[in-house]
C-alpha cells in the first residue's frame, strides 16, 4: 500500500512541476511582450526568441501533461512483481544519479561550448542525454544528436541571427 502511495505522489510532483512550467514559461513569454516596440538591426526584433522558446516549453509541458494522464487512466506508472508487491518504476537513487548526471554534463558542456563550438558540444550533450534516459541504439542516438544539434544551428545562426561559438567547424560555414 505505500508503494502505490509513493506512486501517487511521484505522479502529483510530475503534474505539478509541468504546471510550474507552464507559468513559468507563460511569465517569460508575457515579459517579452514590451520588447516588440524596441527597434533594434534585427528583422525580427528582440522579442520573437524569448516568445518562441516559451511556446515551446508550454507545448512540451502541456503533451507531457498530457501523457501523465494516459498514463494515469491506463495505470502504467506501477507494476506487480511475481510476489504480487506493487512497486513504482525506478529508484530514488537512480533519478537522483541521472539528475546528477544531467547536471554534470551540462557544466561540461558549458566549459567546453566556446572551446570546441557550438555544434559539436551540443552533438555531444544531446547524444549523452538521450543515453542517460534510456535511449535507443547507437545510431539512432546520434542521427537524432546531429539532425537536432544541426536544426537548431542553423534555426539560431542562420534565421535568428544569433552569433554561435564556431571554434572547430568554423571553416565549414563560412
Amino acid at each position: 500500500m505505500g508503494v502505490v502511495i509513493i506512486a501517487v505522489k511521484k505522479v502529483m510532483g510530475e503534474i505539478i512541476l509541468n504546471i510550474v512550467w507552464v507559468i513559468i514559461a507563460a511569465v517569460f513569454y508575457w515579459l517579452a511582450i514590451p520588447y516588440a516596440s524596441v527597434r533594434t538591426f534585427d528583422p525580427l526584433g528582440p522579442h520573437v526568441f524569448p516568445q518562441i522558446v516559451s511556446v515551446v516549453i508550454i507545448v512540451c509541458a502541456v503533451v507531457n501533461l498530457f501523457m501523465i494522464f494516459l498514463r494515469m487512466r491506463e495505470d502504467r506508472s506501477i507494476t506487480v512483481d511475481a510476489k504480487g508487491v506493487q512497486q513504482a518504476e525506478g529508484s530514488d537513487f537512480q533519478n537522483f544519479l541521472k539528475v546528477a548526471l544531467i547536471v554534470l554534463i551540462s557544466g561540461v558542456y558549458i566549459l567546453i561550448l566556446n572551446w570546441i563550438g557550438y555544434l559539436l558540444s551540443t552533438i555531444l550533450l544531446v547524444f549523452l542525454l538521450i543515453l542517460i534516459q534510456g535511449g535507443t541504439g547507437f545510431s539512432k542516438n546520434l542521427a537524432v544528436s546531429c539532425g537536432f544539434s544541426l536544426v537548431l544551428y542553423i534555426l539560431f545562426s542562420r534565421v535568428l541571427k544569433i552569433i554561435l561559438p564556431e571554434s572547430l567547424l568554423k571553416f565549414l560555414f563560412t
